[in-house]
């Protein structure tokens, strides 16, 4: 087979490349040029490689902060309390492709300078669909370590597993109960805040009151005044519809009827006058002396 059916690959100077895509137990010849602006120079630094048979894929690489990029051994401190998301970088399958991933983790201790791993507090195996690069464990117990292992599957079997520790947050304090008389509930810290708000409303409301006429109390005042002024008016109507109606008649002064009474003392004439009433009967009694 000659070079002209070869494939090429590019890539930058002083950075590795992956090669993908071949076949399980067959031999690959490599050679090597380099290019610049002028052009490209010839090959070299011939290589043969046989690809071993197919087998289990290689281990995964978990991804972690930046901060432990490079360290082995590491504690990963989690942000969070009962959770942590662990995430990684597909690994090669080896001749055949990678189906799901397993998960696992247990509670591990630090002491006399190396790690146990509890035994009875380890989880089930986890499957995770090859479709997936991360995995949220959740149920996990506040401030407290674990060990997680993360295996590659395909075909043949299970990598070597990839582990990580990691140690959850804290989380919140057990409230301790106060037995300081003047420390304020929240219930009651809003109850005055809600307080203050009115207050200051009511405040705003009789300020726009005096100084605009507007406001809710402006308001209710307009109210109230059209209410008595439509009360009025209403009144007013009736009395000019029922003139003569009995209560609006004035009071009507009677004048007792009045009759004299002509006296003769033989002498002159008197007349007094006497009070008739109104059911009286009216009548005139005239005394005289007959002198002839």
């Amino acid at each position: 087979m000659t070079w002209d059916n070869a494939w090429n690959k590019t890539w930058s100077v002083n950075a590795p490349y992956i090669i993908e895509g071949l076949s399980p137990q067959r031999a690959y010849d490599f050679r090597f040029a380099t290019i610049n602006d002028v052009g490209i120079g010839g090959y070299g630094g011939n290589q043969r490689y046989i690809m071993p048979t197919r087998s289990v894929p290689t281990e995964p690489k978990i991804l972690v902060p930046p901060e432990y990029a490079g360290l082995r051994d590491i504690l990963v401190n989690s942000p969070y309390a009962d959770h942590y998301e662990l995430r990684w970088k597909v690994p090669h399958d080896n001749g055949d492709p990678i189906d799901y991933y397993v998960i696992r983790y247990c509670v591990t201790e630090f002491r006399d300078g190396q790690w146990f791993d509890s035994t009875s507090e380890c989880s089930s195996e986890i499957t995770v669909s090859f479709q997936y690069q991360s995995y949220e464990l959740d149920n996990l117990v506040p401030d407290t370590t674990y060990k997680l292992e993360l295996r590659a599957h395909n075909p043949i079997g299970l990598s070597s597993p990839a582990q990580i520790r990691i140690k959850t947050a804290r989380g919140l304090d057990a409230v301790i109960p106060s037995n300081d008389s003047t420390s304020l509930s929240s219930g009651l810290i809003l109850g005055i805040v809600i307080a203050c708000v009115v207050v200051v409303l009511i405040l705003v409301d009789i300020l726009c009151f005096c100084v605009n006429r507007t406001g809710i109390l402006a308001f209710c005042c307009d109210c109230a005044r059209s209410k008595r002024v439509d009360e009025e008016d209403s009144k007013l109507g009736r009395d000019e519809r029922e003139p003569l109606s009995p209560e609006n008649r004035s009071p009507q002064i009677v004048d007792e009827k009045k009759s004299l009474t002509v006296e003769y003392d033989g002498k002159e004439v008197h007349t007094k006058p006497t009070e008739i009433g109104r059911y009286s009967a009216v009548y005139a009694r005239f005394q005289y002396l007959n002198n002839f």
